[in-house]
């Protein structure tokens, strides 16, 4: 068994990385959109923004972690 081959990689994000100070993180999303759709219900919730602005949104995505 050869291990490594057909692993696809997972996403991580934490609010900390874009200076936010918010404990907040995202391991093993499937895909970029994925974790996107998490940290929108968390923006909501945790930050009380109804939509995620669009330089957050840039820094949010020069922030996530392919692992």
């Amino acid at each position: 068994m050869v291990f490594g081959f057909g692993r696809k990689k997972k996403f991580e994000f934490q609010c900390s990385s874009i200076g936010m100070n918010c404990g907040f993180e995202i391991k093993n999303a499937s895909t970029e959109d994925e974790l996107m759709e998490i940290l929108k219900i968390h923006a909501k919730k945790a930050h009380g923004l109804n939509e995620i602005p669009q330089d957050v949104i840039n820094k949010i995505r020069q922030n996530i972690k392919k692992v």
